[in-house]
């Protein structure tokens, strides 16, 4: 438990580590693998513990993104862009982008995916195109690469006056804006690796702009008043009734 803390997992995550270790100890005293006694209980304090959910906006971003450099800033600049988880981003290797193509591949819990990567970020790894087994990232290995990703972005949010944002802050950043820009769900999904549900139950931040525009688009306070035209086809049925022809207009 300590020894995870300082290294800088969460309290909630090592309590589910915890409990993985108990059930495996378990399991290792019925096979005789280990002693036949249980565990001794270690408490996790986690008072205090507040998952951030925060979602920046571009402009938010663009200042933070002043106070990064290195490896650290472009796997920032990467991660606003395709929404990867951060274990995703520091895993890649060299080989995993296809400089022809643009095409960035990841290995994430929906299992394998590409994602077109646009041409001026591409061209941000112009002297890493050798498709080697090398990572594409100059990070700490293992665990600590997010977790030095998450420590630079802290600083830097605090450096630029920005309320802090995570990572994963910038994959929800992604989803909203294929959402708004009007990227149908599976294509977006497809994109993050999430599932439609996921991603839709989890990750869209739905505000009140966004309401207010739904509302106009749909046109959900208007209603047709004698003398407005409006536009066809209709259905066989209905025009053979009224006498009108597919794909003409009629007032109502």
């Amino acid at each position: 438990r300590d020894d995870r803390l300082r290294e800088g997992a969460a309290p909630r995550l090592v309590v589910q580590e915890l409990k993985i270790f108990r059930m495996a100890w378990r399991w290792g005293s019925e096979c005789g693998l280990a002693p036949s006694r249980d565990l001794a209980c270690v408490q996790v304090k986690v008072d205090g513990f507040v998952l951030n959910h925060r979602t920046p906006d571009p402009t938010e971003l663009a200042a933070v993104l002043q106070h990064l450099q290195g490896d650290v800033r472009l796997a920032v600049r990467l991660l606003s862009v395709t929404g990867a988880r951060v274990s995703e981003v520091c895993g890649r290797r060299r080989s995993d982008l296809d400089p022809r193509t643009g095409l960035l591949t990841f290995e994430g819990k929906t299992g394998r995916r590409d994602f077109p990567l646009p041409r001026d970020m591409v061209a941000l790894f112009a002297d890493r195109l050798d498709r080697t087994d090398q990572p594409l990232l100059s990070l700490p290995p293992g665990i600590r690469g997010p977790k030095c990703i998450r420590h630079h972005l802290a600083r830097a949010c605090k450096a630029a006056g920005i309320n802090r944002f995570t990572p994963h802050g910038l994959r929800r950043m992604v989803v909203d804006r294929m959402a708004r820009s009007g990227v149908d769900v599976a294509t977006a999904a497809s994109l993050t690796g999430h599932s439609v549900e996921v991603m839709l139950r989890f990750y869209r931040n739905v505000t009140d702009d966004d309401r207010r525009r739904a509302v106009a688009q749909a046109q959900l306070g208007h209603l047709p008043v004698a003398g407005d035209v409006i536009q066809g086809p209709w259905p066989e049925a209905a025009t053979q009734a009224s006498g009108t022809h597919p794909g003409h207009t009629r007032r109502n």
